[in-house]
């Protein structure tokens, strides 16, 4: 799943998938933010591609409750397109 939604989560998840860019593909998955993003447990997951699996780690950074002061990620970009980089 991309996140765990609790009461009140799913508005800062929806705000965290349109800062990483992911808010588009967000809407296309079948159910949501609910949507198993693998098929390793469940043949029924979305296999989702490079980019859009790095546009969710990223979303998963903005979603945090905690406010992150410093991430370090390792080419976090690699897969995008150049528009979306």
């Amino acid at each position: 799943m991309m996140h765990s939604a609790e009461d009140g989560d799913e508005k800062r998840v929806e705000e965290a998938s349109g800062q990483s860019g992911f808010s588009g593909g967000l809407k296309t998955l079948p159910a949501g933010m609910k949507t198993t993003l693998t098929r390793e447990f469940d043949e029924k997951g979305v296999q989702l591609s490079g980019g859009e699996v790095q546009k969710v780690a990223i979303a998963r950074l903005f979603a945090k409750k905690e406010r992150i002061q410093i991430a370090i990620l390792d080419e976090p970009s690699s897969a995008l397109d150049p528009r979306a980089e």
